[in-house]
């Protein structure tokens, strides 16, 4: 899959949404964090690598459903708009 400025904008919105949720005690304490915070952390002051990888694995996976869903959403409107062109 080529990067489309479409796929990248796209998956840098969702990077940047809250997504990642943090419970304390019981349901007391809740914490949503964003992704792309949590990724710009971890490169700045490495302290273990294996987070560092999981949100890389996460972002390149949101990238792929991303890509995926814009692949199948322009198939069905190139399909639609051949089959209204033909009437």
């Amino acid at each position: 899959m080529k990067p489309h400025w479409v796929n990248v904008g796209l998956t840098f919105l969702i990077l940047c949404m809250p997504i990642l949720r943090e419970q304390y005690n019981n349901g007391q304490y809740v914490t949503y964090y964003r992704p792309i915070v949590v990724f710009f952390d971890y490169v700045r002051e490495p302290r273990s690598i294996q987070p560092f990888f999981l949100m890389l694995a996460l972002s390149f996976f949101i990238y792929f459903v991303v890509s995926l869903l814009l692949a199948l959403a322009f198939k069905l409107l190139k399909k639609n708009v051949t089959r209204q062109s033909q009437f």
